[in-house]
């Protein structure tokens, strides 16, 4: 059996394929003027959502959950923080 070469999958010489994974999530994040914003999870419509940084999103209702596209349009980018 031949090998297709233009697959993506194809590893020459070593019979194996590569092994997509899955990084973690930034999960505190902050806008320009330093408020801090919690990942909440992604919606059915593709969009990151976010709670303040001192709410559960478990226990926050989604209704009330803020768009990525809102805090943007309001606050300016929000941005991962990244631990020391």
């Amino acid at each position: 059996m031949t090998q297709n070469p233009t697959d993506p999958t194809n590893v020459p010489g070593s019979g194996r394929r590569p092994v997509l994974v899955a990084l973690p999530t930034p999960q505190i994040f902050e806008t320009p003027e330093g408020r801090q914003w919690r990942y909440a999870g992604t919606k059915a419509d593709g969009l990151r959502y976010f709670v303040p940084a001192h709410l559960d999103p478990a226990k926050v209702t989604p209704v009330v959950w803020a768009s990525e596209a809102f805090l943007t349009s309001e606050l300016g980018d929000v941005t991962p923080v990244v631990a020391a």
